[in-house]
């Protein structure tokens, strides 16, 4: 068949494909925009996923198109991967095996690991150590000026990763953050300017606590700066295994025996402190789980909030 034919019948199916799509484009639309059955929207707003379009961009195909995470290179691994598969028959074993084992992984993360941008991330320095390495195998046989422009198009989207993605710019933030921390709070250091990212005065709240013994914890509620920033002893509030003492907590609280059950935890669990965050609390409503409803009813009635900094919150126990 002449290549003429070929690219005649592939333009008409494109065309027709465009044809179809067009005449269902508002309900694709609608269907992309609506929320998904099931799916609490506060609970996933702060992951990005309310919608179909999101839940499926950043959830199922986040290790490539969750750009805010991930930046915008992974997403060259699609066209990489139809390229390496229309050039199977030329490739070695040992790079089917690779091949396979990615697809893998991919699979299995986009299954089990779709909510949590951390998840995709362990994949994240393979997938561009394979765009590079691809990528350079297809340009190295091309002419020159290919391979410039090549080079100036991947520079550039480098340079707009490292400068409009999260996880660089956390790191930066972060680092610069606690730099500032150590010095105000031990006095080192030349830094002393506040960025509206890091809970400075809930850090150094919790390092001039004073009630607190060797053995007592803070009940950290998915909020692990306790453990690098401060010199407390913290305590996750959904540790598997769960221990005797916080089980029975959680138990006794919901059947009324509140006093017990308060003894129990700052006795036996050692928890003086409860430290949380604005949009955890919101998550833990938005949720129907006992240990959820158990730990805000015991922030409402009983504790006192000594400390609040940029969406942090400490509380203390009431005696």
């Amino acid at each position: 068949m002449k290549r003429s034919v070929i690219f005649f019948i592939a333009l008409m199916v494109v065309i027709c494909f465009f044809v179809f799509f067009s005449s269902y484009l508002e309900q694709v639309r609608t269907w992309l925009n609506s929320p998904v059955p099931g799916i609490k929207p506060e609970q996933y707003t702060y992951r990005d996923m309310a919608t179909y379009k999101d839940f499926w961009l950043n959830g199922y195909l986040g290790l490539f198109f969750r750009f805010k995470y991930m930046g915008n290179l992974n997403w060259l691994a699609i066209p990489l991967f139809l390229h390496f598969v229309s050039t199977i028959r030329k490739r070695q074993r040992w790079e089917i095996a690779i091949c396979f084992v990615f697809v893998l992984s991919v699979v299995a993360l986009s299954i089990t690991g779709y909510t949590n941008y951390r998840y995709q991330a362990t994949l994240f320095p393979f997938t561009i150590s394979i765009i590079m390495l691809q990528g350079w195998d297809i340009i190295i046989k091309r002419s020159v000026s290919i391979r410039v422009i090549v080079f100036v198009a991947v520079f550039i989207m480098i340079c707009i990763n490292c400068n409009n993605t999260y996880l660089p710019k956390k790191f930066r933030l972060f680092n610069k953050s606690n730099n500032n921390v150590s010095s105000e709070v031990t006095g080192r250091g030349r830094g002393s300017s506040k960025l509206n990212v890091f809970p400075g005065e809930i850090i150094r709240c919790i390092n001039d606590i004073k009630d607190m013994n060797m053995d007592d914890v803070i009940l950290e509620c998915n909020v692990p700066i306790v453990y690098y920033y401060t010199t407390k002893k913290g305590l996750y509030y959904l540790n598997k295994p769960i221990s005797k003492p916080m089980s029975d907590f959680y138990t006794y609280y919901p059947k009324g025996q509140k006093v017990k059950a308060l003894k129990i935890l700052k006795n036996e669990a050692k928890v003086k402190y409860i430290l949380t965050r604005t949009i955890i609390e919101e998550y833990m409503q938005s949720e129907n789980l006992l240990r959820f409803k158990v730990i805000l009813a015991t922030l409402k009635n009983d504790c006192d909030l000594i400390c609040e900094d940029k969406g942090y919150k400490l509380y203390r126990i009431k005696d």
